[in-house]
């Protein structure tokens, strides 16, 4: 069996345009002889797709691929998005609070609530540390921390006042300025995480041997850059792809570190 996902922003409101993604991806693979599901897997946890060994084609967020599933999983590419906070391969989280919360800066919200999408979440977790850490805040520095499950939820969270502020990484938040206008237009962005690089394309290590692997890269950059229908484009902000390798991912372990050596271990 083989599995393929898109799960990281396969909001409702996209889900055709995921899937219409998916379906000109899968002829691709297929005129490079690869067979493959014509349908995305929606059902499978994401964890147990990417440990299964069968995961064909992926998208996984940066921290769970270098921390927990490196030797599982092979870096294809990295998806570029045209929006605010990408910049090429490489994005800045979002750190939201409510529009009429007095506090415009991090160092404010010392002693209160935040939340987090995953504890494992690059963007919305460890982008947090990190921009604790980078303002040289003291740990621990929050008096509460909540787990939403979702970046969709933590921002609806901090809207309704279950807690007073999130990191969400760029393409969730403009999702949500199209699709939680409700709820976006109660909040601001009153800073960013860390320059980091954005979530992979992934595939299980026995599907691809390097040189195939490094054409079929080449050839799905050269579809998401320059092939996509132009709604898929216009709905999930795509606007090209480029390979990086596991040490550009390597940095966010030194990230890590350095919270780790500020106190920050976690926030929630």
């Amino acid at each position: 069996m083989k599995f393929v996902s898109l799960p990281m922003y396969d909001w409702p409101e996209v889900e055709t345009q995921t899937n219409k993604l998916w379906q000109q991806l899968c002829v691709l693979l297929k005129d490079n002889g690869i067979d493959c599901p014509t349908i995305l897997d929606r059902k499978t946890p994401s964890e147990s797709l990417w440990k299964s060994g069968h995961c064909l084609f992926s998208q996984t967020c940066g921290w769970p691929y270098i921390n927990k599933y490196h030797s599982h999983l092979q870096l294809l590419t990295t998806p570029i998005y045209d929006i605010d906070g990408c910049d090429g391969t490489y994005h800045r989280s979002r750190l939201v609070c409510r529009a009429n919360d007095q506090r415009n800066t991090l160092a404010e919200f010392t002693a209160a609530t935040v939340v987090i999408n995953e504890s494992d979440s690059q963007s919305g977790h460890q982008a947090m540390k990190s921009a604790l850490t980078m303002a040289s805040l003291p740990a621990p520095f929050f008096a509460h921390g909540k787990i939403s499950g979702a970046h969709r939820h933590s921002i609806k969270m901090v809207a309704e006042g279950d807690a007073d502020i999130c990191a969400v990484d760029p393409v969730s938040w403009q999702l949500a300025l199209r699709y939680e206008t409700p709820v976006t237009d109660q909040l601001k962005v009153i800073g960013e995480g860390p320059q980091i690089p954005g979530l992979p394309i992934v595939y299980s290590h026995e599907y691809h041997d390097s040189m195939q692997a490094a054409n079929i890269a080449a050839k799905v950059d050269s579809l998401l850059t320059n092939e996509l229908d132009n709604d898929i484009r216009e709905m999930l902000f795509i606007s090209g792809a480029k390979r990086l390798s596991m040490e550009d991912y390597r940095v966010l372990i030194k990230l890590d570190q350095e919270a780790e050596d500020a106190g920050h271990a976690r926030v929630a």
